[in-house]
């Protein structure tokens, strides 16, 4: 690379942050290599179909295709690559609460034996403060025969964008960047402000990476707070929703997020895993980190709990009840195919304890994905017939078209409606006989 102008890009890896960011790069004029070892993934993405539900993407992923700026690959090809840009995931241990690197050892030490002089090396994964200099940029030197910052450039630049919205975003949210030397944030800078025009460049590369970490920690904080007193407001007798909504109006200094069942997703689940795991490394044990995320994991399991009691009380035997579930995405709006690390998907694993007559339903995710979770996939006018139990455990616009007499009307009587993301009016089953509404926090 004579100059800092990055022309060729190969993205490592087509989840739901590669392949968004390879469309948007080929859209915005950069020949976009996009590498992904799944084949049976590249087949579908070389026919236009995306293995995952993102607004805007079907319709870009054809196009730029069509056009040649974007191809898709099961491994780097022999082409003039200018940057690598490493989007692997970064998931905990199974029974552990570390995240497993070894995809992205895998992908850096791939990146190494392809790359030449001149290449910038830009990793994007979410990771532990250090690893990139510690872990990545050792074998990238070790692996290539080159040197970082004489030979090639590194930067870390973490991606920041919502599913659903991910198309929009990163065009328009501000891009992080910390590199290894001027050079190498120069380099990045340049490339990233082909798609969005707000570039925050910090001192370090580990400046960035703390960066991303905080802020889904942060995020998963603030929902545990408004979780943790709903659980309260429950005890009491009072109704978070009111409680949020009166809190909030007109009154700048607070944005108390509603209540919900749990926080999950690939993101908000992990992360503060991760931040807690390097801190401990670095000698600091925190507490209010790990506090919140234990509250996020606790709430799929006490509505379980609760349900369970509601039951009894109205002499109804959660072993024996029909229970529909609607919503089993980690979030319903944006809308998302994503069901990792869904509370959607902890509390059917702790209802399946006490109830085997489980049917479910989701806006986006097709009936064989539902059924491989061990209950029957119906429709929602299927689903409500009959019901002792309706669930929404995720807040997809299509459920607030619903109308609550006619899913109540279909029910068992005495029966519970709990909606988690306050879909509907309380007051509407105030006047509904043998139903009883729940919700997180009411």
């Amino acid at each position: 690379m004579k100059d800092l102008n990055v022309k060729n890009v190969a993205i490592m890896g087509m989840g739901y942050v590669g392949l968004t960011l390879s469309v948007v790069l080929a859209k915005n004029g950069l020949k976009t290599y996009g590498i992904e070892i799944d084949k049976s993934v590249v087949n579908d993405l070389k026919n236009g179909k995306p293995h995952f539900e993102e607004k805007g993407l079907e319709i870009l992923l054809k196009y730029e295709q069509k056009i040649g700026n974007l191809k898709i690959h099961d491994k780097l090809p022999e082409s003039d690559i200018d940057a690598y840009i490493i989007s692997v995931g970064t998931p905990l241990l199974n029974n552990s609460k570390k995240p497993n690197i070894k995809y992205i050892e895998q992908v850096v030490i791939d990146v190494a034996k392809n790359m030449s002089k001149g290449s910038i090396v830009i990793l994007r994964s979410t990771v532990p403060v250090g690893l990139s200099r510690d872990t990545v940029i050792p074998l990238l030197e070790n692996y290539s025969g080159l040197s970082v910052g004489d030979d090639f450039s590194f930067a870390f630049a973490p991606e920041r964008t919502v599913e659903g919205k991910a198309i929009i975003e990163l065009e328009q949210n501000p891009q992080i960047i910390g590199g290894y030397d001027s050079k190498s944030t120069n380099i990045c800078a340049n490339l990233f402000r082909r798609i969005t025009h707000t570039i925050v460049s910090v001192s370090s590369i580990e400046a960035a990476e703390m960066i991303k970490i905080m802020d889904n920690s942060y995020r998963d904080i603030r929902f545990a707070y408004a979780n943790e007193i709903a659980l309260i407001s429950e005890k009491i007798g009072l109704d978070m929703g009111e409680l949020v909504h009166a809190a909030n109006i007109h009154y700048p200094r607070n944005n108390i997020p509603i209540p919900s069942p749990g926080v999950g997703g690939a993101c908000l689940s992990k992360d503060p895993h991760i931040l807690s795991y390097f801190a401990q490394k670095y000698g600091y044990n925190p507490k209010l980190i790990r506090e919140g995320r234990n509250i996020n994991e606790y709430i799929p399991i006490q509505i379980v709990e609760r349900l369970r009691d509601h039951l009894s009380s109205m002499e109804l035997d959660i072993s024996t009840a029909k229970i529909f579930i609607l919503g089993f995405a980690f979030k319903g709006n944006p809308e998302t195919s994503d069901m990792r690390d869904s509370t959607t998907i902890w509390f059917l694993d702790e209802l399946k304890k006490y109830n085997n007559n489980i049917y479910g339903y989701d806006a986006l995710i097709h009936k064989s994905k539902i059924e491989e979770l061990g209950i029957k996939f119906l429709d929602t006018e299927e689903g409500f017939s009959d019901s002792d139990v309706v669930l929404f455990m995720n807040n997809h616009p299509s459920f607030s078209d619903l109308d609550p007499y006619k899913i109540c009307e279909k029910m068992n009587k005495p029966g519970i409606v709990y909606d988690a993301w306050r879909m509907f009016r309380k007051d509407i089953f105030d006047d509904i006989d043998g139903i009883t509404y729940m919700g997180v926090g009411v």
